[in-house]
């Protein structure tokens, strides 16, 4: 993409992520899915591309006004591209894309679930999929399914009318879903870390990639940051180095 049309970047997207499918998954292993998904489609743009990167955001219901977005890109020409992932209309995610906007900034926001959408607020671009979901009884819990629009039959036509050929190329097979449990990681008292895993197998806390990583008497700093140096060692190098 050589545009700056938020549009046209959010019908792209769409047109990548309207292949997936999936059965029975837990609401966040289809967001986990929609991430890597993302950042696929980012990175095969030549995009650097980070998640749960910190944003400065206005809102009255967090004084501190520090939230983390989803994924944060840098495309070659400098522009960069704030992307949300949500089930739900989110109020925090609708401030920190407008936000990012009024910085300068493309925001997209990519929502699942069932097509109940809201107007999307001003300078956003929505990319939105259509997934069912239900309740379980047997596993407790609400479970998601998705079937692309290309794979769903044929209407049924009238006599006379001939129906269509069947497509050539076979529907999109469905993938395995992310490893369900907690991060590999251990909390400070020894317990295991029951945070929802990053595609590293530890989550946003215990991943060295997104931890500020400064050098501070012979040790790291492994204060959670969505990567690069902490409010505290920015003036200090970090392992690994920023991308932004």
């Amino acid at each position: 993409m050589r545009t700056d049309d938020g549009r046209s970047l959010s019908l792209f997207l769409a047109a990548w992520l309207e292949p997936v499918a999936f059965a029975r998954w837990r609401a966040a292993q289809v967001t986990e899915l929609l991430t890597d998904r993302i950042t696929r489609w980012a990175t095969e743009q030549r995009w650097q591309v980070r998640r749960e990167v910190p944003s400065v955001v206005e809102s009255a219901t967090r004084p501190s006004g520090v939230g983390y977005l989803d994924l944060l890109c840098r495309r070659p020409d400098g522009t960069r591209v704030a992307i949300e992932i949500d089930r739900t209309d989110k109020i925090r995610s609708r401030s920190k894309l407008q936000h990012e906007v009024a910085a300068g900034a493309l925001g997209l926001w990519v929502q699942w679930g069932a097509p109940r959408w809201q107007p999307a607020p001003a300078g956003v671009h929505m990319v939105r999929l259509d997934v069912r979901g239900h309740h379980d009884v047997a596993v407790g819990r609400k479970l998601y399914t998705r079937v692309p629009p290309s794979a769903l039959p044929a209407p049924a036509h009238g006599p006379g009318i001939p129906r269509p050929a069947a497509p050539a190329t076979p529907p999109p097979s469905t993938p395995s879903p992310p490893p369900v449990g907690g991060c590999a990681g251990t909390t400070r008292t020894g317990h295991p870390c029951l945070i929802e895993p990053r595609p590293s197998g530890l989550c946003h806390v215990h991943d060295p990639a997104v931890q500020c990583g400064a050098p501070v008497k012979g040790r790291r700093c492994t204060a959670a940051t969505g990567g690069g140096p902490c409010v505290h060692h920015r003036g200090l190098p970090a392992e690994p180095p920023a991308l932004f």
